[in-house]
């Protein structure tokens, strides 16, 4: 009997270890399964997510990117989709592919994104691409949003009203050296650089379209009449080839007219008056010369109710004439455009002082160039200078007709979604 019990003994255990061993084997088995999915899992979704990436990018280099590309990622043997369509501009949408241990595997995320919406360069009220050889001193009060694509230098103490953005850097750094700026709502320097257009050309087309006026001729001078001070509505333009000659066209700027807001001419341009309506004047390949004061009839600093707007674009630059009307002060009520060039004085250095520039709006330059000089703080010659911002443009949907503006190369990131693939751990039981 001992022998028969010891034998039962070693085969019931012989048994339930081989069970066990069985077990153990399985769910060795079902482990590295569920091991081996969850890894192809981790890569599908990776992948996925390596794609909205790219998308993306692709969106901050070229917001106006439409299109469908396909990655394959040779490191890990699957590859990514990534799309945005014209019907779908909010969306990039990337779908990962992956040839996992047991199955094909697939992912996808889609990112939200706002669109980015034409912006006037009137949201500034001092902009360049440069600031060049210039500083901002003591004395300097700038109210509005400031930037410049280059480096902006301080000898003093400006204050800045609203915030003040760089995509370079400020020389000395805030607080230390020269640079004692008031910064009333901060600072930011590295932003991204928002970028000139690279010509006059949808102003061009404006201009030759029914309703606006384009001056094929070397020269235009345009007066302008803002008629009844105690009507609004009733400006016109007066359009000469030479300063003292005949009138060679008369432009009503009121909408109910016709017009559409545009007076061109092709090369230099000069313009003085009273401005009542609404008017862009520029030059599509030279100068535009202020000759005398440009004044609103309404100004909106005094009368909520101003409707009347300026705006002043150049291929090259904006200058003050060097004039006898401009010897005693020049005001100039207006938005100013300097594409390729800058708001300057002509002959601001040749040792005349001529009072105060006043200027109510906005200027954007490529360069910063000076309207005056001085020795140790001192005018010696040109103006002094007087820059308030015109508060109607904090909205942004006020702006001189067909004014030249940039689309953001930022578009914000306002949802996110990604699928969520649970774990199937069935193989394990």
């Amino acid at each position: 009997m001992p022998g028969k019990a010891q034998l039962l003994l070693v085969l019931g255990l012989g048994f339930l270890l081989g069970g066990v061993s069985l077990d153990l084997n399985r769910w060795s088995k079902g482990a590295r399964n569920n091991s081996d999915y969850y890894y192809d899992a981790l890569m599908s979704h990776n992948l996925a997510l390596a794609g909205a990436q790219v998308g993306i990018t692709k969106v901050m280099q070229n917001p106006n990117w439409y299109g469908s590309t396909t990655y394959a990622e040779n490191l890990s043997g699957g590859s990514y989709l990534v799309q945005r369509t014209v019907a779908e501009s909010l969306v990039i949408l990337s779908i990962s592919t992956y040839n996992g241990f047991t199955e094909t595997l697939h992912d996808s995320v889609e990112v939200y994104l706002d669109t980015p919406q034409f912006t006037s360069f009137t949201l500034f009220s001092w902009m360049t691409n440069s600031e060049g050889p210039c500083q901002w001193v003591t004395g300097d009060s700038v109210q509005g949003k400031l930037h410049s694509n280059g480096s902006i230098a301080i000898n003093g103490a400006p204050v800045f009203m609203d915030k003040v953005t760089t995509a370079h850097k400020f020389t000395p750094s805030p607080g230390h050296g020269t640079d004692q700026a008031i910064f009333n709502k901060g600072f930011e320097t590295g932003v991204d650089s928002i970028f000139f257009p690279n010509d006059l050309q949808n102003l061009y087309t404006a201009a030759n379209t029914a309703g606006s006026k384009f001056y094929n001729v070397p020269t235009i001078w345009v007066t302008l009449d803002g008629g009844d001070p105690s009507v609004h509505g009733d400006g016109i333009a007066l359009v000469r080839a030479t300063q003292n000659g005949p009138v060679l066209d008369t432009v009503h700027l009121a909408s109910s007219s016709g017009f559409t807001g545009v007076i061109m001419g092709n090369d230099t341009v000069h313009v003085q008056g009273t401005v009542d309506g609404q008017v862009t004047i520029s030059s599509n390949i030279g100068n535009v010369y202020v000759e005398d004061n440009l004044l609103y009839e309404q100004d909106p600093r005094f009368d909520a109710t101003s409707k009347d707007m300026l705006g002043l674009v150049a291929e090259q630059s904006v200058i003050i004439a060097d004039n006898t009307a401009n010897q005693t002060d020049c005001i100039v009520q207006g938005n100013i455009f300097a594409r390729t060039g800058s708001l300057t004085a002509q002959d601001y250095n040749n040792g005349v002082l001529r009072g105060r520039l006043s200027i109510l709006g906005s200027i954007v330059q490529n360069v910063r160039a000076p309207v005056g000089t001085n020795l140790n703080g001192i005018l010696n010659s040109g103006y002094f200078k007087s820059y308030a911002y015109d508060a109607r443009l904090y909205d942004p949907n006020v702006r001189p007709p067909n004014y030249p503006g940039f689309i953001p190369t930022v578009a914000y990131v306002t949802g996110w979604w990604e699928t969520l693939r649970l774990p199937d751990f069935s193989q394990s039981e």
